[in-house]
């Protein structure tokens, strides 16, 4: 999960640094799609009652990016 918010806030930061054309419509792609794996791992992530406290705040702040990510 923690790689692939990575990957999506590294797509979209060249996304919207890039150049205009298919390279950033790539990004863009390849954002959306490691944005929605993201979307579909993290509700079993974070209900899981297994999480440490810090799991739990690692866990939740992935949250936090995510939801970020989505605003731009």
């Amino acid at each position: 999960v923690y790689s692939h918010l990575a990957l999506a806030h590294w797509w979209q930061a060249y996304a919207l640094g890039g150049p205009e054309g298919p390279e950033r419509e790539h990004a863009w792609a390849e954002h959306a799609r490691c944005h929605e794996m993201v979307a579909a791992a993290l509700p079993p992530l974070v209900g899981s009652e297994a999480l440490t406290p810090e799991g739990r705040a690692f866990a939740d702040g992935m949250v936090a990016v995510h939801i970020e990510l989505s605003r731009t």
